[in-house]
């Protein structure tokens, strides 16, 4: 992984469903403080089983797009989650948006350092 690819993603420290990661970003909402725009994006299954008599659902693989806005700063980036592989209705963590051919410098300060307010604050919620 290069230095790049370092800063722009935040690992969490245990897989987070759909509802936990919800919990998360809330948390860095209020913390941060921050507005952040998101939505969910995910494969559903429905069958109804006969042997139990009950319809059973079946989620694939959850992925998050957003954005997020410090508010104090006004400076925004857009991000994306990463699945567990052995898990894809978990998450692993955020990775935020990067400029393709540009290196971690050539990426503005003021961005640099909000996925580092970002990863403090999500450092935070598994205190």
């Amino acid at each position: 992984m290069t230095n790049l690819q370092k800063a722009a993603t935040i690992n969490f420290q245990r897989s987070l469903s759909l509802e936990e990661t919800h919990e998360l970003l809330a948390y860095v909402t209020r913390h941060l403080p921050a507005h952040i725009d998101f939505y969910n994006e995910y494969h559903e299954q429905m069958e109804f089983d006969k042997l139990i008599k009950e319809i059973v659902t079946l989620r694939g693989t959850l992925i998050i797009k957003g954005t997020i806005r410090n508010l104090e700063t006004h400076v925004f980036d857009a991000f994306q989650s990463f699945p567990n592989p052995q898990s894809s209705d978990e998450l692993l963590g955020l990775r935020f948006q990067t400029i393709p051919g540009y290196s971690l410098e050539e990426h503005q300060p003021e961005v640099r350092e909000l996925w580092d307010e970002v990863r403090k604050k999500v450092g935070g919620y598994f205190g």
